[in-house]
């Protein structure tokens, strides 16, 4: 886990910006305030995106257009988004997607594209997102009001959020356990 304002975020936060300033960046840009954003920016497009679809899922167009920019001037979105990390707007991108993911597969559990990518946005959510047992929840009881939670259940790409859950957990153990 990454600290840093006075809390920990998970290893997505930790892999992207890796990933953006040693991959990405290099030496083309500079390092200013401005090169820092560029993942915010992204993210909140990316997070824009996701909720339109998302309130399109659930009602109509008119709603999604609402539902969009509602997230985006949220505190999560607008204020998040000028933030120089993005755990927050990352973190909510998240619990959008795998919403948005876990809610194609209600309405279509056999489609194979969508009985993949509901697990594998929880695995990446659960890199990123420290309120995961309250998330986890609520993505049980949308699935059991759905009646959808069985099908869910015996998704054999639930393996990816486990297999991620069991490195949090070993990583966590070995910390525990380990003295100097």
């Amino acid at each position: 886990m990454i600290s840093g304002y006075g809390a920990s975020h998970g290893p997505l936060h930790f892999f992207i910006w890796n990933f953006f300033f040693s991959v990405l960046i290099k030496d083309s840009l500079p390092l200013t305030s401005q090169t820092i954003f560029i993942p915010n920016i992204v993210a909140t497009w990316v997070l824009l995106i996701y909720s339109y679809l998302l309130g399109r899922q659930f009602f109509s167009k008119k709603f999604s257009y609402l539902f969009a920019a509602a997230v985006i001037l949220s505190p999560w979105g607008g204020i998040a988004m000028r933030e120089p990390t993005f755990h927050a707007l990352l973190t909510t991108l998240m619990h959008i997607a795998t919403l948005y993911h876990y809610t194609v597969f209600i309405k279509e559990p056999d489609r194979p594209l969508n009985r993949f990518l509901a697990p594998f946005s929880l695995a990446i959510y659960l890199m990123a997102g420290l309120d995961w047992p309250f998330f986890l929840f609520i993505i049980v009881l949308y699935l059991a009001i759905s009646q959808k939670l069985k099908a869910a259940i015996f998704n054999k790409y639930n393996l990816l959020p486990i297999a991620v859950m069991s490195v949090h957990i070993t990583f966590f153990l070995k910390l525990a356990l380990t003295t100097d």
